[in-house]
This record gives C-alpha cells, sequence and structure tokens, in this order.
C-alpha cells in the first residue's frame, strides 16, 4: 500500500528504498489475471495501452488534485505520478509485447513505437516505447545462431535478474550513501568498494534465486 495511500512522510513511508515499484508490482500481479481475461488479443490489449497512455497525463493530474485535497500530503506530485493505476500502461505495453509475437505485423509496430518516440522528441513516453520496440524487434528477427557460451551466459545472468533487482534499493539507500558520505563521490576508493558490494549482491541474490526456485520446484513437484 505504499504508493497507494498518502502520508506526511513520503520519503519514510511512501518511498523507502525505492520501494514504491513493488507497490506497483503488487498491484499488477493482483490485477493480472483479470486483465489477461478480460483483454486476451493483441488488438485489444494494444487499444486499452493507447487509450490509458492518451490520458495518462489527466489521470495523473486527477489524482494529484484529489490528494492535494487531503490536506499535509507529503510528496504529492510523485505520489500522484507513481500511483499504480497510472503506471499500469507500462505493465500493459509488456502484456502487448507478449501477445505481439503471433502478429505478423509486429516489425511494422516497432517502427510506429520508433516513429512517435522520435517525433515527439522523446517527450511522449518516449523510453517506453524505445525498449518497447526493441523487445518487438528481438522477437521479430529471433537470433537463432547465437553463440553456445554467449546463449549460456546470457541465460546465467538472466536467472537471477529479479532478486538482483529486489535487494538493489540496499545498496542505494544504505551501502552508496554510507561510502559515498566517508570517502566522497569522486573518489576511486568508493567507486571500487560500491563495484565489489554489487558484485557480492549479486552472488548472494543468485543463491537466494536458486535456493527458492529449487524449493518452489520441489514443492510443485511433491
Amino acid at each position: 500500500m505504499q504508493y497507494v495511500l498518502p502520508s506526511d512522510n513520503f520519503a519514510w513511508w511512501n518511498n523507502r528504498f525505492a520501494l514504491w515499484s513493488m507497490s506497483a508490482f503488487a498491484f499488477f500481479y493482483i490485477c493480472a489475471p483479470l486483465i489477461y481475461k478480460i483483454f486476451n488479443k493483441f488488438w485489444k490489449i494494444f487499444g486499452v495501452t493507447i487509450f490509458l497512455m492518451l490520458v495518462n497525463s489527466y489521470m495523473i493530474n486527477i489524482t494529484f488534485n484529489m490528494f492535494s485535497k487531503i490536506g499535509n500530503v507529503s510528496g504529492a506530485d510523485m505520489l500522484a505520478g507513481g500511483e499504480p493505476i497510472n503506471q499500469l500502461y507500462i505493465f500493459l505495453l509488456g502484456c502487448m509485447v507478449y501477445f505481439v509475437k503471433d502478429e505478423k505485423n509486429r516489425f511494422a509496430l516497432g517502427m510506429a513505437c520508433l516513429v512517435v518516440a522520435v517525433l515527439t522528441s522523446m517527450q511522449f513516453f518516449g523510453y517506453e516505447l524505445i525498449f518497447t520496440a526493441c523487445l518487438i524487434f528481438a522477437l521479430a528477427f529471433p537470433i537463432i545462431n547465437i553463440n553456445a557460451i554467449a546463449k549460456k551466459i546470457l541465460t546465467y545472468l538472466s536467472k537471477f535478474t529479479f532478486c538482483l533487482y529486489l535487494v538493489h534499493p540496499i545498496i542505494i539507500e544504505n551501502v552508496s550513501n554510507f561510502v559515498i558520505g566517508k570517502m566522497g563521490l569522486l573518489s576511486w576508493r568508493a567507486f571500487l568498494l560500491i563495484y565489489i558490494v554489487c558484485i557480492i549482491f549479486c552472488a548472494i541474490t543468485f543463491e537466494i534465486y536458486t535456493y527458492l526456485h529449487k524449493n518452489l520446484l520441489r514443492r510443485n513437484n511433491d
């Protein structure tokens, strides 16, 4: 509920350890079965996504005005922009990519995303559209003859990236701030220490993933 309920201390309650995105994820996971049930075709999900992107600024303004009327709401502008319902279009872009794999004109759709991003000077969801286009192009032109070693490395890394994402706020909030505070922002020692800590956290997150993955598989098989 971190990014759903407003508070008088945005940094402590709503965005503690950068967990605002976890609030959005939880909302998306709850809604996912319903979304798939209703919008189970590409053109359905495409239409809803475009609509939400077009009205996004209005939805944010409405949310912001609602929070402003409550009074003593900290970070109302950030909270309004990050509300799960106002971030839903991002989740739906991912759903759209999932459905586009069966579409014959997926290359044209990817190009359309790039064209819109360029023509609007990246002001209309530019980064989201470019990332979506890259995923669509990956589906349109799959690399079949990828090097076996590269494929193994990419597969290995992809297995624990979400676990790494889950713990990255710890590095940002605690380790980075502490190290930079002690050694300075431009210190090579600070950079080296943060780099080493990141490697350690990568190893830890991979072990967490491996442990959870094995136990979940064992439980499902039982």
